[in-house]
């Protein structure tokens, strides 16, 4: 598979911002720093792979735990030439390539190879490419072959084109092989070195910059691989190791010309779907083309990636022979989420409100606090009526499973409860008006009142209907303080919470005391005056079942007024009343006892 990758996007990809993008994220936790690493937003739709690279500097590798942490490929160095200032060319194979090979492959995980160079002529390089293509005697290999160029004793010292030397070796193995080649190298040595011709090749490059706090963002050029760490921990490997990130998209691996593209496969997983148990999972994966089976080995290398962990998980298929790209085909490797390993936290009673009430909701599996939106998600059903509510939980990502958790929905209490006297000018002064804010989901209302001077509530009127927002008390005692509180019914029977409590005093029978005369002209009128009113009004008349207001004091603590007699010698008979406004009408109370006079 000869990539002519980079060409084609170098240009493009160097224009990217640089932000963060996690969408197909890393799985392995390899160091303290894992959580902080952050990829180009160029990476966005790329599947973030986790692998190490290793040398005979590890030994006794145990790669079925390396691969239960996470880790889905290996970079094994396959040899390396002298490196000292003053050392001849010597290249030779590395003493536990063979094993690492082997364990590797046996523990499922995909292998390419690296060859650490310090080639200073063409020749040299030349003869490190050999080297490796005959080491490798046709292995089988799932990545490329890489070369390993940094600035050692005997490069730096020889001050050679480093450039020139690379690309005569990436040539030779992708000219001599199967194999396809790729570059690494060290960040700096990027900018510094290997900034034309090399950059510019087909060849796709692994790059190396350590440290999560200066991390490759600031990087613009082509890179398919980042070395990010030279210290993690990886169940297995005795002592620290290098890790790296691989961002994969098959979109960005066409077949070569000649050779057809393994994604216009159809494929077929045996199991679509695992639940979680720690072990690693490969469902067999039936491909076919224009209704022909492909041959295993012969049309296609098939790997697995993301396939322990709980999450998405993929059968990674390359196409060989006279096949070539790549094809992706997703399976899950899920977590159920169940009554037994999860907690839900309790939903308080809710209140009605007439809309879709969504409740916030913690669920825990074995303790840990998931995440919404990102672990489950939640949907709401009968949360718009009093009743019961359920909020449905489902798993997603690397959890699967449904659980359920209900909550009631219960009827609110009125609010803007208020009182007045009956709106009406001689009927309304011994009934009292309650008026609330409509409550959703009511099916009536009940008005409790009680004089305030009694110690319960023991009567209640009852207002139908769920619209129903007033309610009239008639025939109330006159002259007293009273207090209402309103409750709402729910069709269920249910009933919420008492509103606040308000008070109102009708209006009883003035006290009228005299009528005496005050001037020559006046008499003056006294009453006592009573709770609850907003004034009085004064009759005068020459007859004593005659009613005509003469006068009216605006004042709730007048006790008198002066009137003006109209004829001496005459008898007029005079009452007092109280009035209360309400909503612009005066409600007025019982006429007091007639009182006469003459001046």
């Amino acid at each position: 598979m000869k990539k002519r990758l980079w060409m084609t996007l170098a240009a493009s990809l160097a224009a990217l911002c640089m932000t963060c993008g996690l969408t197909f994220a890393s799985q392995a936790v390899v160091d303290q720093y894992t959580d902080k690493y952050e990829h180009q937003s160029r990476f966005d739709d790329c599947i973030v792979i986790d692998g190490i690279d290793v040398s005979e500097w590890q030994e006794n590798i145990d790669y079925d735990a390396v691969k239960k942490q996470g880790i889905d490929y290996v970079f094994i160095r396959v040899g390396k030439s002298a490196s000292g200032e003053n050392d001849p060319f010597i290249s030779k194979i590395d003493t536990q390539f063979e094993a690492h090979y082997q364990a590797a492959k046996d523990a499922g995980l995909m292998v390419g190879v690296y060859y650490f160079s310090a080639a200073t002529t063409l020749s040299e390089a030349e003869t490190e490419a050999k080297n490796v293509i005959t080491w490798l005697n046709d292995r089988q290999l799932d990545l490329p072959v890489v070369m390993d160029y940094e600035e050692c004793e005997r490069v730096s010292a020889a001050k050679i084109d480093m450039t020139s030397n690379a690309l005569r070796f990436l040539n030779y193995i992708e000219a001599n092989s199967d194999y396809d080649a790729m570059f690494y190298t060290a960040r700096w040595l990027m900018d510094d070195e290997f900034i034309s011709n090399l950059i510019d090749s087909k060849y796709p490059i692994w790059i190396s910059q350590y440290s999560y706090d200066h991390n490759i963002n600031s990087y613009t050029r082509p890179f398919e691989f980042w070395q990010y760490t030279d210290s993690g921990q990886i169940s297995g490997i005795n002592g620290p190791v290098d890790c790296n990130f691989w961002y994969f998209d098959a979109n960005n691996y066409p077949a070569s010309s000649g050779k057809t593209a393994i994604s216009k496969a159809t494929a077929k997983l045996s199991v679509t779907t695992y639940t979680y148990n720690g072990s690693v999972k490969t469902p067999a994966v039936t491909l076919t083309y224009n209704g022909a089976t492909l041959r295993k080995g012969t049309d296609y290398q098939l790997s697995y990636i993301k396939n322990v962990k709980a999450g998405d998980a993929y059968a990674l298929v390359k196409g060989i022979g006279k096949y070539d790209g790549y094809k992706v085909v997703q399976f899950g490797v899920k977590i159920p989420l169940t009554a037994s390993n999860c907690t839900i936290s309790d939903i308080p009673d809710q209140t009605c409100t007439g809309s879709a009430l969504k409740p916030a909701v913690k669920v825990y599996y074995q303790g840990k606090l998931l995440k919404k939106d990102v672990d489950y998600t939640v949907t709401y059903n009968n949360t718009k009526k009093v009743g019961t509510g359920t909020a449905t939980i489902k798993g997603i990502d690397q959890y699967s499973g449904t659980l359920k958790k209900t909550f009631a929905v219960k009827i609110g209490k009125p609010t803007s409860v208020k009182s007045n006297l009956r709106a009406a000018k001689t009927t309304g002064y011994d009934d009292v008006k309650v008026t609330w804010k409509k409550v959703p989901g009511a099916s009536f209302y009940r008005v409790y009142y009680k004089k305030a001077s009694s110690s319960s509530y023991q009567s209640y009127k009852k207002a139908d209907g769920g619209d129903t927002t007033s309610k009239i008390i008639y025939g109330l005692t006159p002259g007293t303080k009273y207090n209402f509180k309103v409750i709402a019914y729910a069709p269920d029977g249910s009933k919420g919470s008492y509103s606040s409590v308000t008070s109102t005093t009708t209006l009883k029978k003035v006290s009228q005391n005299s009528v005496k005369k005050y001037s020559s002209s006046k008499v003056k009128v006294s009453w006592v005056n009573i709770s609850g009113e907003t004034g009085y009004e004064i009759s005068r008349s020459s007859k004593k079942s005659g009613t005509y207001v003469v006068a009216t004091v605006k004042s709730t603590s007048a006790k008198s007024k002066t009137l003006t007699v109209p004829t001496k010698g005459k008898r007029y008979y005079y009452k007092v009343r109280a009035y209360k406004l309400v909503d612009g009408v005066r409600v007025r109370g019982p006429w007091s006892e007639v009182k006469s006079y003459t001046l």
